[in-house]
């Protein structure tokens, strides 16, 4: 977060400056593989569930969780980042308005729920193949 807030303020005073590092940081943090990697999958995630965008508490909340001790380029922070995701995951799918949503579901329904929810991404092939894989418990919810 520093080296984000770092090149705002070196700007010191100068407003110019400081507005045109804003839009600068702006577009390269959202680039950033921090960003990726963490804020626009929890967004994803909630889009996919709940056909809506998180609530910023929602979204502050998971995303420092999957962000939580990943420093990019420092020691592995790729393990560390997926190890976060998974968890991320799995309890986000263990959440009591998930479970309301979606507990009662076949698992056709829940492919199709949460496909419907993202604008119909998968093509038919994919859809059968991830319930058929939830059937055959080679996939989990």
């Amino acid at each position: 977060f520093s080296f984000w807030t770092d090149n705002i303020n070196s700007c010191g005073a100068d407003s110019q400056c400081r507005e045109a590092k804003r839009i600068d940081t702006s577009a390269a943090f959202f680039l950033s593989i921090e960003f990726q990697q963490t804020g626009f999958l929890v967004e994803r995630s909630y889009q996919a569930a709940f056909n809506r965008f998180p609530a910023f508490r929602e979204f502050m909340r998971d995303t420092q969780a999957v962000g939580q001790g990943v420093v990019v380029g420092q020691g592995d922070w790729q393990a560390q980042l997926d190890a976060n995701k998974t968890q991320f995951a799995d309890q986000f799918v263990a959440r009591a308005d998930f479970l309301a949503v979606y507990g009662g579901l076949s698992n056709d329904q829940y492919v199709d729920a949460l496909n419907a929810n993202t604008g119909n991404s998968l093509n038919a092939s994919e859809r059968n193949a991830l319930v058929g894989g939830l059937n055959n418990s080679t996939e989990t919810r």
